[in-house]
């Protein structure tokens, strides 16, 4: 369970630079028992204004996914494995090598308190090379494929806003046979 104690850590959390220019930290949004866990990379400029993950343009998007794969709001969770937005120039950024560091024990103690979860869905490369324990790879080599990890069953797939960008639609075919047979 996500207490309100460990949103208030994080919030102190002064590991690296990014909360000098953030409104608020992205924790997490949905259930506390989850049996699928969604992991995106941080937190974009709406989700730093309302202080939840993917509320945004690819909020919206997977919020779609995740209807079309029947899971009711009591069966999902959605993090980033960084918490805070990491912004240049007033754009968005990914997180640096180090930001993503700092914030490990919090994404890792995360994950442990979803006790119950079946199955995590990493979101985009970031996100995969996280949870795989990689440092380098491309989103080809993770994409569609299940792995084993020490923090449970993984299934990649491309972040939302990779298919919002070159504006195609996703194919959930493999990740809706994921999904029946593992929750």
């Amino acid at each position: 369970m996500i207490s309100k104690d460990f949103e208030e850590k994080i919030k102190k959390c002064k590991r690296c630079n990014l909360w000098i220019k953030r409104t608020n930290v992205v924790v997490h949004r949905g259930s506390d028992i989850p049996k699928v866990v969604f992991v995106g990379e941080a937190p974009g400029f709406e989700e730093d204004k309302q202080g939840k993950p993917f509320v945004g343009r690819a909020g919206i998007l997977l919020q779609s996914w995740i209807n079309e794969l029947g899971l009711f709001s009591n069966e999902y969770a959605i993090m980033n494995v960084v918490k805070c937005i990491p912004k240049v120039n007033g754009s968005v950024r990914p997180p640096t090598r180090l930001e993503i560091e700092a914030c490990r024990e919090w994404t890792e103690e995360q994950l442990e308190l979803y006790r119950g979860k079946k199955l995590i869905i990493a979101l985009g490369l970031t996100a995969s090379l996280f949870l795989l324990d990689k440092e380098k790879g491309k989103m080809s080599d993770f994409e569609n494929k299940l792995f084993e990890t020490r923090f449970g069953l993984v299934f990649c797939f491309p972040h939302p806003a990779y298919f919002l960008r070159r504006e195609i639609k996703a194919d959930l075919s493999v990740m809706k046979k994921v999904v029946r047979k593992y929750v």
